[in-house]
C-alpha cells in the first residue's frame, strides 16, 4: 500500500478511496497546521458538513486511542474540501475519521463513512 493511500472501512473490510468519480467518497486526507483536510469527490452539503458534530476524529497509536475534539469545520469555495480543526498530531498516528452525517450537496451518501490515514510523518499540506 503506497503512503497517503485512503482506506474506508466498511462490513465488507477496507476499500482504497482514492480512485474513482461514480461513487460519493473522501478522494484525500491530509494534515494542515491546524487540522485534517478532506477532499472529497463532490460537494459536501454544507449545512450538515459545517457543524464539528458531524465528523469524529480518533486517534490510535500504540500507547492507545483518545478522540481529538473537532472545534471548527471550514469549507473551502468548491465545497469539495473541508478542514477539520483538531489539536496536534503526532507522527506513528493513525486517524479514523467518522462522517457521520456529511451527505453530497445531491444528498448523496458516502461510500464509506469510516476513513483512516497514517501519519508517517507532519507534513503540511498547502490550503
Amino acid at each position: 500500500m503506497a503512503p497517503g493511500m485512503v482506506l474506508g472501512g466498511g462490513d465488507s473490510g477496507f476499500v482504497p478511496l482514492n480512485n474513482g468519480t461514480d461513487i460519493y467518497r473522501i478522494k484525500r486526507i491530509a494534515l494542515s497546521d491546524n487540522g485534517i483536510i478532506l477532499d472529497f469527490n463532490r460537494p459536501v452539503d454544507r449545512g450538515r458538513a459545517i457543524e464539528p458534530g458531524s465528523f469524529i476524529v480518533k486517534a490510535l497509536a500504540q500507547t492507545g486511542g483518545a478522540d481529538l475534539p473537532v472545534t471548527e469545520t471550514v469549507i473551502e469555495s468548491d465545497g469539495r474540501t473541508v478542514i477539520l480543526k483538531t489539536g496536534p498530531l503526532s507522527p506513528g498516528t493513525v486517524l479514523k475519521v467518522v462522517c457521520k452525517s456529511v451527505p453530497s450537496e445531491t444528498g448523496e451518501t458516502l461510500l464509506s463513512k469510516e476513513a483512516f490515514y497514517t501519519v508517517y510523518h507532519r507534513v503540511v499540506q498547502p490550503k
